[in-house]
């Protein structure tokens, strides 16, 4: 239990990283208006003309895909958290990514302990592979707006960074758990 106590914790750098992805999430979240917006009676979210020439809809799907395979997972089928969905702020047209936010504190929790128990202990190599893995799937996933580069230089640019930066939050914290885990056996 104390164990858990002192990686929810707020510290200076968990409260930074945590800002960031909740950013991240809460512009995807706006930026999902894309997909509706043509609809009659749908206002648009906060932000959104704004948020528009940025690229943070697909980072943030990739981002929060363990939390919506788990919610795909215990909500199954049988739209049983539809309720609890609802119940969520709304932002216009679309609902305010509660969940996204508290994953996002998770994560930020998570990947600073990883990176203070484990990573900071590590060879300097290792904490260099664990910064320089995650160009491989940003350049495949962020590869296919490269073309678009000259037309929508924002968009390409802020997508490949927040990529980049999602992929450094998996890699550390996937490193930590691995570590984390083998500690124990």
């Amino acid at each position: 239990m104390r164990g858990i106590v002192e990686i929810l914790i707020p510290s200076r750098k968990k409260v930074l990283i945590f800002l960031g992805l909740s950013f991240l999430s809460i512009a995807g979240a706006v930026q999902s208006y894309a997909f509706v917006d043509d609809v009659p009676g749908m206002g648009k979210p906060p932000l959104y003309d704004a948020l528009r020439p940025y690229g943070f809809w697909f980072p943030w799907i990739i981002f929060t895909a363990p939390l919506h395979i788990a919610a795909a997972l215990i909500c199954g089928s049988t739209d049983l958290c539809m309720q609890l969905f609802a119940s969520f702020p709304s932002m216009g047209a679309v609902k305010f990514p509660l969940a996204s936010v508290l994953y996002s504190y998770a994560a930020a929790c998570w990947v600073v302990y990883s990176w203070r128990r484990w990573c900071v202990t590590t060879s300097r190599d290792t904490r260099i592979l664990l910064l320089l893995v995650p160009l491989a799937p940003a350049l495949f996933l962020g590869g296919p707006f490269i073309p678009a580069i000259i037309e929508f230089p924002l968009f390409v640019a802020s997508s490949f960074l927040l990529i980049y930066g999602v992929f450094i939050v998996y890699s550390v914290a996937v490193y930590g758990l691995f570590r984390g885990l083998r500690s124990l056996f």
